[in-house]
């Protein structure tokens, strides 16, 4: 993983700016963008270096590290979260158990 680009390691002169609640600020010059993060004693960071202009995130630098970190070793693992294996049986239950009940249905007039 490339080394993301940080507060004054930022080159660009205008970016598409995200508040640490995902909303989008719009374009704002590189300036008026670290003033708001340094504000909120937050970080900014380049999310989408490669559109134009580049795309920024106002963000805790440490722990949005550690939940990358975190989704990265859960994808390595294979691990799925207990709320997403409950909605899968809750989803079977709801479908009559799978193909068998549907086929069933099927053929009658």
């Amino acid at each position: 993983m490339a080394e993301p680009l940080l507060n004054d390691q930022i080159e660009a002169q205008e970016v598409d700016l995200l508040d640490e609640f995902h909303n989008r600020i719009g374009v704002v010059p590189k300036a008026e963008a670290l003033a708001l993060a340094r504000l909120r004693n937050l970080d900014l960071l380049i999310v989408l270096p490669d559109a134009m202009p580049p795309v920024a995130k106002i963000v805790d630098y440490q722990r949005y590290m550690a939940e990358f970190l975190k989704r990265g070793r859960q994808a390595a693992t294979g691990r799925v979260h207990q709320g997403e294996a409950t909605d899968l049986i809750s989803r079977r239950r709801l479908s009559g158990g799978g193909e068998a009940a549907s086929g069933g249905e099927q053929g009658q007039p």
